[in-house]
């Protein structure tokens, strides 16, 4: 076999597969320097994640959260020629992991249109369910989004909860313990040493850095890490002011 067979990334083998079995569509290129065209010329689906390294995809969701900041929103790509575009395919150039809270829009706090980012949400934004963290592995591996984003924030009910669990032994019900069931650890260890005003804030931060690690400690994410084209990052949405803080 050949070097350059030997030498194939795990990401193109992934994404040749799931071309052949018809389920990953072709989508357009298209240059860079109309990433942040208005729709009119924006109609294709963006360039695939090759073409944005993972420090100029964090500086684009950078970008938008500073308009949706300022209450400048350009409420990009969402007409029907994108919509029309993105039904041969989508190139997202970003995973945004983030929580259920219907306060924390991913495609709103960064001010994106249609096909730009690869949504997966989960109350509390863990990433110990498989059907979660393999949503955010297809972002990334099969559809080329060359930026993972943990996407916490303050006041998350969910942090909470698990609070409330590793504190009080509090039994929730339905189904909701088992959403809240990762964070309780983070809580039971943090709780000892952590001020009472400070605790959710503490949690919330440490819940974020665990998906983080979790997710850089992936297989399939690990590789493209190590060759740049890859980022993985949290942040913490602040409720108030609208501001994505890196953690």
């Amino acid at each position: 076999m050949s070097d350059d067979v030997m030498t194939l990334s795990r990401r193109d083998a992934l994404r040749g597969a799931f071309t052949g079995l018809g389920v990953l569509a072709a989508t357009a290129a298209m240059p860079t320097g109309l990433l942040d065209a208005p729709d009119a010329l924006a109609a294709s689906p963006d360039a695939s994640a090759s073409s944005l390294t993972p420090d100029q995809a964090l500086a684009r969701l950078a970008r938008g959260n500073r308009r949706f900041v300022r209450n400048d929103l350009n409420h990009p790509r969402r007409a029907g020629p994108r919509r029309a575009a993105l039904a041969e395919g989508q190139a997202p150039y970003a995973v945004v992991l983030g929580c259920a809270d219907s306060r924390v829009p991913p495609e709103v706090i960064y001010d994106e249109g249609l096909g730009n980012l690869f949504v997966v949400r989960i109350a509390g934004n863990t990433v110990t369910d498989p059907y979660a963290l393999g949503s955010v592995e297809y972002g990334s591996v099969v559809l080329g989004a060359s930026a993972i984003v943990v996407l916490g924030h303050e006041g998350c009910g969910a942090v909470k909860a698990a609070i409330d669990v590793a504190e009080n032994g509090t039994q929730l019900p339905g189904a909701i313990g088992a959403f809240v069931a990762p964070i309780v650890p983070i809580a039971r260890q943090l709780l000892p040493v952590t001020p009472k005003d400070e605790i959710v804030q503490a949690v919330t931060l440490a819940n974020i850095r665990a998906a983080v690690a979790t997710l850089q400690q992936t297989e399939l994410l690990t590789g493209l890490v190590d060759e740049d084209r890859l980022a993985i990052v949290g942040g913490e949405y602040r409720l108030r002011s609208g501001e994505v803080l890196a953690v």
